[in-house]
């Protein structure tokens, strides 16, 4: 009983190693990335443009202050007053039916 268990233990442990050991090859040589995605990719160059850095360090800095108000500012907050606007109502007209529309009398009874 303890001889089969042993067998049985060792079976199942190189197995699952196996197992563990072809997962782990599987990934290092294989890619998620497709041969077209792959080509189309370019490394990204590692150079910066220094004339664009330098026209950003020359702008002018601009401090708001948010606690006091222009006079623009005070103007623009005052409600204004709604107009009125003109609604137009639509026209209703009435349609009658005729025997013939409704296919209820058959065309042969018609005169």
């Amino acid at each position: 009983m303890f001889k089969s268990l042993l067998y049985i233990s060792a079976l199942t442990t190189f197995i699952v190693l196996a197992w563990i050991v072809s997962n782990i090859y599987h990934n290092t040589t294989s890619s998620t990335i497709s041969e077209d995605t792959n080509i189309r990719t370019a490394p990204i160059t590692p150079s910066f443009d220094t004339k664009a850095i330098d026209l950003l360090n020359t702008r002018q800095n601009i401090s708001v202050d948010l606690k006091t108000q222009s006079k623009e500012a005070t103007s623009a907050s005052k409600p204004t007053t709604p107009t009125p606007t003109l609604s137009i109502t639509p026209q209703t007209s009435t349609i009658t039916p005729s025997l013939q529309d409704t296919n209820i009398i058959p065309e042969e009874s018609i005169p």
